[in-house]
């Protein structure tokens, strides 16, 4: 099986060059990220088993998309079908 294109290059002066799909993928995480904190304190008003487990599930979700951004940006090992698979489906 043929080795996986590197879309993360780190050089010898440590900049990193990514590919346009990581940028994507990176700014579409991010995004959501950021659309997924601004709802988070507005889910819980009350004492309810049931807001606290939504937003359990939402905290889990911030959880998985900063590890895709992590990756993106530091794992030249991680394939972007990869990545991408983890960013349009929760684990």
């Amino acid at each position: 099986m043929p080795k996986p294109a590197l879309d993360l290059i780190t050089s010898k002066e440590e900049s990193v060059t990514m590919s346009r799909d990581r940028l994507m993928i990176c700014l579409g995480a991010a995004w959501e990220l950021d659309a997924l904190a601004m709802l988070l304190p507005k889910l819980v008003s009350g004492n309810e088993e049931q807001e606290h487990l939504l937003v359990r599930g939402v905290a889990g979700r911030i959880k998985s998309l900063s590890e895709v951004l992590m990756s993106v940006l530091d794992d030249d090992m991680e394939t972007t079908d990869n990545l991408k698979r983890k960013l349009m489906v929760a684990d």
